[in-house]
């Protein structure tokens, strides 16, 4: 079975969740870690005046219980409408909170978050009998 022709390009991955705890296995601006989109691609004005876009999340965003630390450098002053961009993209943020364990990637398909061959073909079929519906309610 060629699951790339039946899942699409990308499908493995799109199944795959950054959980993020210390973030310094996770790059802030280039990794998807705080929504289904990296930060570079939501934020690209924001990261393209960034002067630590290779930074990890753990050296730009620390909120936990002892202290609260968002380390943002730039290259130049922001301009007024850059500072509301930034604002929006730290509102966006509110509430994560980094912790002291690994980061690690998860499996979205499985309550522990472990790859299973299980989960994957049945991912994969029910992308499948779902398109197929499509089709019949199409034909009729």
């Amino acid at each position: 079975m060629l699951l790339e022709e039946v899942g699409g390009v990308g499908w493995f991955n799109r199944e795959l969740v950054m959980k993020v705890d210390n973030g310094m296995g996770t790059l802030f601006w280039k990794d998807s870690w705080a929504t289904t989109l990296s930060l570079m691609k939501i934020f690209p004005r924001l990261f393209s005046i960034s002067s630590c876009q290779d930074a990890k999340v753990g050296d730009m965003w620390r909120t936990n219980l002892e202290e609260e630390r968002r380390r943002f450098i730039w290259r130049r002053e922001l301009f007024v409408w850059e500072r509301d961009l930034l604002n929006t993209l730290v509102a966006q943020l509110e509430g994560v909170v980094v912790g002291e364990g690994v980061d690690c990637w998860s499996w979205k398909q499985e309550k522990e978050g472990g790859f299973t061959v299980k989960s994957a073909c049945y991912t994969i079929l029910q992308s499948l009998l779902f398109v197929d519906e499509v089709l019949q309610e199409k034909k009729k």
